[in-house]
């Protein structure tokens, strides 16, 4: 397991084809954007009773479109 810390504004890469972007960060609560290719599926799993966790997070999800010979989107 990785645990890291990002600010507002800040993004976090995994692999070449996902990014993560940290929009807003609320009381317990981080607003996450999410950029894939359209084969990644991105699932918004139920959110846990406030006791048992102390952060929530909430997924929001962008698709990126590759342009040819670019390879970035």
């Amino acid at each position: 397991m990785l645990v890291l810390s990002r600010c507002i504004g800040e993004c976090l890469m995994i692999g070449e084809d996902i990014q993560l972007d940290v929009v807003n960060i609320e009381n317990d609560i981080v607003t996450l954007n999410i950029a894939t290719p359209p084969q990644i599926q991105v699932s918004n799993v139920p959110r846990p009773r406030r006791s048992q966790y102390k952060t929530s997070v909430k997924i929001k999800k962008r698709r990126s479109i590759l342009l040819p010979g670019t390879g970035q989107g």
